[in-house]
């Protein structure tokens, strides 16, 4: 699942991205050898990626791109958190990564990279949806070929109470991008726009297109508990439940309650406990 990342990165627009290199031809170096190590995703390569993208911002401090691909190389980390494998803290790589694209997108506002990222970190840190919007909709305005930027702005249109928009988005991926690496990622998340319409037989054929596609998938169980629940499936929510704890993710109320604390925001969800 891991072995790429999104072909935007070596497509035409991000070559053209490229060509604004650094005028430190060791800061260029360093960010192209951080992006070897990035295109590698083992853990090994992630903290050598970092290291190096690091390097390349302290040798040119107004180069963008380094600051784009550290964001890029938490957000990737932060899905390894999603799926069960070590990740660290999940809140704080998506910290770490809002942080890496607001200073990519201050250094070049042109970049749709960066927007995209912040678009993401901006959802997932500070729960602040017009401020994600914003920036996904000017990542998909600088480049509308860029998967990764229909896969955030259909999540952030989702929790944003917009179902429909965030589904069309998210279809888009497939249209862009075929072999999109995240498609696990993105299957899960109509899984969860299709269960909050009532549509609970798309969800579920989402939701096991996602466990297909990658078993790990925590987000993908975590709301294949929620549809049987509401589907009135006991058993299967025991045993989704079960399987749930057997990869490490969370089952706790107050663990659901912050992941779902920005569906509350939104009006299109509200969270419910029992006494």
């Amino acid at each position: 699942m891991f072995h790429r990342l999104e072909p935007e990165i070596t497509s035409a627009e991000t070559r053209r991205v490229l060509f604004k290199r650094s005028e430190d031809l060791n800061a260029w170096d360093l960010a192209l050898k951080g992006l070897w190590h990035l295109h590698r995703a083992t853990a090994h390569d992630f903290a050598r990626s970092l290291e190096l993208l690091e390097e390349a911002t302290h040798a040119d401090p107004g180069f963008a791109l380094p600051w784009s691909f550290i964001a890029l190389a938490r957000f990737e980390m932060a899905l390894k958190g999603w799926t069960g494998a070590s990740g660290g803290s999940v809140r704080d790589t998506f910290r770490g990564m809002l942080a890496a694209a607001d200073t990519s997108v201050e250094l070049d506002p042109s970049g749709w990279m960066g927007h995209a990222l912040k678009g993401a970190g901006e959802l997932w840190t500070n729960s602040d949806l017009p401020t994600a919007r914003l920036h996904a909709n000017r990542a998909l305005e600088l480049n509308p070929s860029a998967s990764m930027a229909y896969h955030f702005s259909g999540c952030i249109q989702g929790f944003a109470g917009d179902l429909d928009k965030a589904i069309e988005l998210q279809e888009k991926v497939y249209r862009v991008d075929p072999g999109y690496p995240h498609l696990d990622i993105v299957e899960a998340d109509p899984g969860l726009w299709l269960l909050l319409r009532g549509e609970l037989g798309e969800s579920s054929r989402h939701l096991a297109r996602a466990l297909e596609l990658n078993g790990r998938n925590l987000r993908a169980r975590q709301r294949k508990i929620a549809l049987a629940g509401l589907s009135g499936e006991a058993e299967v929510a025991r045993a989704a439940v079960k399987e749930l704890c057997e990869l490490g993710g969370a089952t706790d109320e107050a663990y659901l309650r912050g992941r779902d604390l920005i569906l509350s925001r939104s009006g299109v969800f509200r969270w419910r406990s029992e006494s």
